[in-house]
Formats: structure tokens, C-alpha cells, sequence
């Protein structure tokens, strides 16, 4: 008897054949979610993180790429080691505060006290100056002036009240 499965070996026991089109039943390993630890805690490369874990770096990769519960377990772990490193951070810039060098001083001073301001959204993305279009009926047969935008929406709008 042959080592490998092939198409007329049957399945082994206890595992029951998945019907044609039903989801599959996606779970998180413990050697995955040991994979996936030392990959976000220890910094390690996939391959390595792969061997710790007794999986292939295929494996791993499948599993990011194919298994939801793993890419959220890697997901919520990145989120909290981020969580982390800024407490770290804030510690870090509070002790320098009290640290002899006047200019690392005023720039963890600084750091601090901007960090809770919020930088709106878009607010790095290029703003190119632009204009705006007012669409008017095509049956009025007049045109309408050019001007403010807000001018012209307000008298627009008075003389559909009007009529």
C-alpha cells in the first residue's frame, strides 16, 4: 500500500468528506497561531517562523493567504503590538523630558504636545485648486451670470419658487 493518497485511497477516519460547494470550516492551528506569534512578536521571516512551528513556509503562506481566522488572529496582533510600541514611545519621550540634553528635551516636548493634534483626512494627498460646476435646466432659456457659486444656486432656486 502506497504512502501517499491518491484518488481511489480512502480518507482516514474521523474525517468526513466535505460536500461539493459547502464553505470550508476555516480554524487556527496552534502550530499556525505559533507561526504567526513569532512572526509579529519576534520579528521573525516567514520561513523561520515557519520551522519554529514545525510547518513549511508554503504552509504559512497558504494559511495567510487562504484562511481568514489566521490573517485576523495576525491582524489583531500587529494592532496590539502597535498599541504597545506607542505606549513604549510615549514612556520613552516623558523620560526624556528630564534628560540633560536641552534640545532632545524640547523636541520630545514637542512631539508630545502635537501628538494628540489630528491632521484631517486627505490632509497629505496633493490639493489642486479646482472649480465648481452648476448644472442648470436646458430648457430655461436664459443664462445665468457668472459669479459666486452660492449667489447663483440662491437666485436660481427664487426664481423656481416664483414661477
Amino acid at each position: 500500500m502506497s504512502t501517499k493518497r491518491g484518488p481511489g485511497r480512502p480518507r482516514k477516519r474521523g474525517r468526513p468528506k466535505k460536500a461539493p460547494g459547502a464553505p470550508v470550516d476555516h480554524r487556527l492551528t496552534p502550530k499556525i497561531r505559533t507561526a504567526i506569534l513569532a512572526i509579529v512578536e519576534d520579528g521573525k521571516p516567514r520561513a523561520d517562523a515557519a520551522k519554529l512551528a514545525g510547518l513549511t513556509d508554503d504552509a504559512v503562506r497558504k494559511a495567510m493567504r487562504d484562511n481568514p481566522v489566521a490573517r485576523e488572529f495576525y491582524m489583531n496582533e500587529v494592532r496590539a503590538l502597535m498599541q504597545f510600541a506607542k505606549a513604549k514611545a510615549a514612556h520613552a519621550l516623558i523620560k526624556e523630558l528630564d534628560g540633560p540634553n536641552a534640545a532632545a528635551r524640547v523636541s520630545a516636548a514637542r512631539t508630545i504636545l502635537e501628538g494628540g493634534e489630528r491632521a484631517p483626512p486627505g490632509s497629505n494627498m496633493p490639493q489642486v485648486p479646482g472649480f465648481a460646476i452648476l448644472i442648470a435646466e436646458a430648457r430655461t432659456a436664459h443664462a445665468l451670470p457668472v459669479g459666486p457659486v452660492i449667489d447663483q444656486i440662491a437666485h436660481h432656486s427664487l426664481e423656481r419658487t416664483e414661477s
